[in-house]
């Protein structure tokens, strides 16, 4: 089952879509751990982060943690085309987490996403692309010039 999962064709296509989504949330997540932050070392940025968004999603702290973890660590491994599908699956669902949460739907109002009603954000927009580009990886797997590509077994071996 395993090496099912590695199994991704050679889809440039894909490639452009899981090059983007790494590409567009790995910095995001690098904030988190205080990399763009000269004030902060590396402890206090995640601490903050993780406490933050445990504040906001009313998870423990520890889930935090696993959220930045998803970030970064997922981010790498979809631009790398390392476990896409894993990759994805984790980055949808704290993505799918965070526009229910923290998105403006947590009282299903789904277009407090697209409008600037007060209390609403503007950014879900992001999640539904993201989560749009998380399905497609799921399905295809993370396609041409990925590490999965050259870890899966060859058709008829």
């Amino acid at each position: 089952m395993f090496k099912a999962l590695l199994r991704t064709p050679n889809d440039f296509a894909i490639l452009w879509v899981r090059l983007a989504l790494g590409a567009s949330l790995l910095p995001h997540g690098l904030e988190k751990l205080g990399l763009f932050d000269d004030e902060k070392g590396l402890g206090d940025a995640m601490r903050g982060a993780a406490e933050y968004m445990a504040q906001e999603t009313g998870a423990p702290v520890w889930a935090g943690y696993l959220g930045i973890a998803a970030e970064v660590l997922g981010s790498i491994a979809l631009i790398l085309g390392l476990f896409g599908r894993f990759s994805a699956l984790c980055i949808g669902g704290l993505l799918a987490v965070a526009a229910y949460r923290v998105g403006g739907i947590e009282a299903g109002d789904v277009l407090a996403w697209w409008r600037d009603a007060p209390g609403a954000t503007t950014y879900g927009a992001y999640h539904v692309l993201a989560i749009g580009a998380c399905l497609a990886i799921l399905v295809r797997g993370s396609g041409a010039l990925s590490i999965d590509r050259t870890l899966a077994p060859k058709p008829g071996v």
